[in-house]
């Protein structure tokens, strides 16, 4: 697996690699889904927000200390379908 994390060097003729930060905001734009998206600059990571009511229900982050963030996944947290808060660490945008 090649790990996108910001920083990691990447040959000069390659292309631009898209995140999973990226591929996830993409799909939550091409949903209609509102979100907001920030950089956290402490842990040099991403956050994605998704909030309904004015509430917040679920996050994604990718930084070098979230869960399989070294790897450039994501860790989603939040209420999840039932009502109850879960972590799922290492997720890919494409995938449950």
């Amino acid at each position: 697996m090649l790990c996108n994390i910001p920083g990691m060097s990447q040959p000069k003729d390659a292309p631009a690699l898209a995140t999973e930060m990226d591929k996830l905001a993409a799909k939550l734009t091409e949903m209609g889904i509102q979100f907001e998206d920030r950089q956290i600059y402490l842990t040099r990571g991403r956050q994605i927000a998704v909030y309904e009511k004015g509430r917040k229900v679920w996050d994604a982050i990718c930084g070098p200390f979230s869960y399989g963030g070294q790897c450039g996944l994501l860790e989603v947290t939040g209420v999840i379908v039932d009502g109850t808060r879960e972590r799922r660490g290492e997720r890919l945008a494409d995938r449950r």
